[in-house]
């Protein structure tokens, strides 16, 4: 084999001592620059939150302040409000899309554009300070359709002067004021109802951000947060405008904002590899040139006979050789040696050398502690000594397995007597090792303590059944308690004459009947973490049947496949279910007709869908879920939310119905 040059060898080596610090410099650079660039972008998007939040302030309070200043002129003296004074105010008020002048009663006297005039207003102001008055969840303007927010201002004669703030015109300002490469600028109300956002349909649609990760940061009083969302990590900053409880949440995605580090380190790394490359090339040819030609021409001038090989010198380098060998291979020894004797007493179990004839041969001082001897009391003994007799005829038949050819390693627990009378459980781990000639020369003993383990076991065993039994317990408990309420709101509904109350109290019955089937599937199955779907939708449907659709002959068709769903997504469904069937028992067909209600339950990839139609009437022309003002709807409404789905209505043969959310 071709020896490789010494220049080569040395020029390798320092590479490696420049290389490996470089590398650690570059890498602790770009985690300097990468921080400090954070913290920079950090401070300055917190900075844009409050200055946004400062902007929106402002913006209210000028609304406000035009409000206040014309309000005198208005209604002067509590008299009849004049038309063009308020047509003249929106003339120089472009934010506003509606002025509106509402007596102390509630009666909408005058509206510019007009519209409402003699009838109440609809709405109820949910902040006032001061005189102010805010209604912050948006709303559509009924002249056009555009957000609204109302802001109103009172008259010393108790009337008020309201107009609608253009939401639209508020988010361009913000947009124009803080653009944003990448990033976007949302703001909410203190309850998350969306007033600003780049996607206008979700703010037409008064989509809630309660649930997010920036909008819980907010409420907690946090200035910043970073955050996933869409596959993507995000900094969001929080501005708060103290005037109103609203939220201005700037957002940038992290990406953008470590690029130009990264950028930058990206730079230095081609300049070090280049220069690397460069001081390798350079210092190569120096030791060539100073190092290996002045070796080889020294080893040319050599006599004969001072060394074998080309130039006289092979024997010498060959002496050479076989001395650093021998000095290697001892220093490999007693390294190997120690490694050995240092595993071997250091191991946290029990090990031991053990003779075909059941000998301890030797022992670490971890095995001396397990058995409670010394280690002169063990050598020279039996292994037979050590063990308890009912465990060591097992292992004496493995042993001899091993020794006949048909074992090479077995693992058993026993138990170990110590001379003190203490019992410890062990985990033995026996391995036979043949000499050369194939002959058996030991037994490897592997001795783990596991009493503890073994005891932990039992504990958390017995600790599990525990804790089972008191949530079957617990379960059955909150199935029973929520039974007495039914019974009670049915009492109640029985012993009054009110005919709405009593639909009140029936309709709260079967809510809370639906919820009583959750925990009484959890009770009787055993599963605390899931319910069973079909089984919970047919009791649930069958118990609806006999108590609506009795009467008339409505019957209920289950579509049901098997489905397991968390408590957590069972009990807002098995609420909707509730509402849904029984909205069609009473409602789909006319007294003593009978009908059939069909109430499907599909699950594909990962989505459950569930569908509830019947034959009947059908729905009202205009009918919209979100709009109508049942109780029932809006829980309908509202629990589809929390299951973070969608729910649709149609005319399809009758009415139906269609839930559908992840699982």
């Amino acid at each position: 084999m071709r020896p490789t040059p010494i220049s080569r060898i040395l020029s390798r080596s320092l590479l490696v001592r420049l290389v490996a610090p470089g590398l650690l410099l570059l890498a602790l650079m770009a985690a300097a620059m990468i921080s400090m660039h954070w913290r920079t972008m950090e401070r300055d998007n917190t900075r844009l939150a409050a200055t946004l939040a400062a902007f929106v302030a402002t913006a209210l309070d000028e609304a406000f302040h035009i409000l206040e200043t014309f309000v005198g002129r208005v209604a002067p003296d509590g008299g009849p409000v004049r038309p063009e004074a308020l047509s003249d105010l929106l003339a120089v008020s472009p934010a506003f899309r509606r002025l509106l002048w509402i007596t102390a009663d509630g009666t909408v006297a005058r509206a510019v554009p007009s519209g409402l005039q003699g009838a109440a207003f609809p709405l109820d102001f949910d902040n006032r300070q001061d005189g102010r008055l805010l209604l912050s969840r948006p709303l559509p303007s009924p002249i056009d359709g555009r957000l609204v927010v109302y802001l109103g201002v009172r008259a010393a004669t108790g009337g008020i002067l309201a107009g609608e703030l253009d939401l639209a015109g508020l988010g361009e300002r913000l947009t124009q004021l803080a653009p944003l490469a990448g990033g976007r600028i949302v703001a909410c109300d203190a309850y998350g109802n969306l007033i600003v956002h780049p996607d206008p349909r979700r703010v037409a649609e008064q989509t809630n951000i309660g649930d997010t990760p920036l909008f819980a940061a907010a409420k907690a009083g946090k200035g910043h947060l970073v955050y996933q969302s869409g596959g993507r990590l995000w900094l969001g900053t929080v501005g708060v405008v103290d005037q109103c409880g609203w939220f201005v949440l700037p957002t940038v995605p992290v990406s953008d904002l470590v690029a130009p580090a990264l950028y930058t380190v990206a730079v230095l790394f081609v300049f070090m590899a280049g220069a690397f490359v460069l001081a390798s090339a350079q210092l190569r040819k120096a030791l060539r040139q100073q190092v290996e030609e002045p070796l080889a021409r020294f080893a040319a001038s050599l006599p004969e006979g001072s060394g074998g090989g080309e130039g006289g010198s092979g024997a010498f380098a060959e002496l050479c050789v076989f001395e650093g060998a021998f000095e290697d291979m001892a220093r490999g020894l007693v390294r190997n040696e120690r490694l050995f004797r240092s595993s071997f007493e250091q191991a946290a179990v029990g090990m031991a050398h053990v003779s075909p004839d059941g000998q301890w041969l030797l022992v670490n001082e971890r095995l001396c502690q397990l058995v409670g001897c010394s280690r002169q009391e063990l050598l020279g003994h039996s292994l037979v000594e050590a063990i308890v007799p009912q465990d060591m005829a097992a292992v004496e038949a493995r042993l001899q397995e091993s020794l006949a050819g048909r074992l090479e390693t077995f693992a058993r627990e026993g138990r170990c007597i110590r001379p003190d009378g203490v019992s410890v459980q062990v985990n033995l781990t026996v391995s036979l090792v043949r000499g050369d000639m194939g002959r058996p020369d030991y037994f490897v003993f592997v001795v783990e303590d596991v009493t503890e383990r073994r005891a932990a076991e039992e504990a958390l065993r017995q600790s599990l059944e525990d804790k089972e039994l008191l949530l079957r317990e617990v379960h059955h408990r909150v199935k029973n308690n929520l039974q007495v309420i039914s019974s009670l709101f049915f009492l109640q509904a029985e012993a009054t004459d009110n005919a709405e109350a009593r639909l009140v109290l029936l309709e709260s019955r079967t809510r809370i009947a639906s919820m009583a089937l959750v925990h009484e599937g959890l009770y009787r199955t055993g599963d605390f973490g899931r319910i069973d779907v079909a089984d919970y939708v047919s009791r649930l449907a069958g118990q609806l049947e006999n108590s609506l659709g009795r009467s008339g002959g409505v019957r209920c068709k289950l579509g049901l496949e098997p489905i397991f769903l968390s408590i957590e997504k069972a009990a807002p469904l098995g609420l909707v279910l509730n509402e849904l069937i029984t909205n069609a028992i009473k409602h789909a067909y006319g007294p003593g007709v009978s009908g059939e209600v069909q109430v499907a339950v599909r699950l594909a990839g990962g989505v459950m869908r569930v569908t509830v139609g019947d034959q009947g009437q059908g729905l009202p022309p205009g009918f919209s879920i979100e709009g109508t003002e049942s109780l029932g709807m809006q829980l309908v409404a509202n629990l589809t939310r929390q299951l973070q789905g969608e729910v649709r209505a149609e005319n399809a043969g009758g009415a139906l119905f269609t839930l559908t959310f992840p699982v």
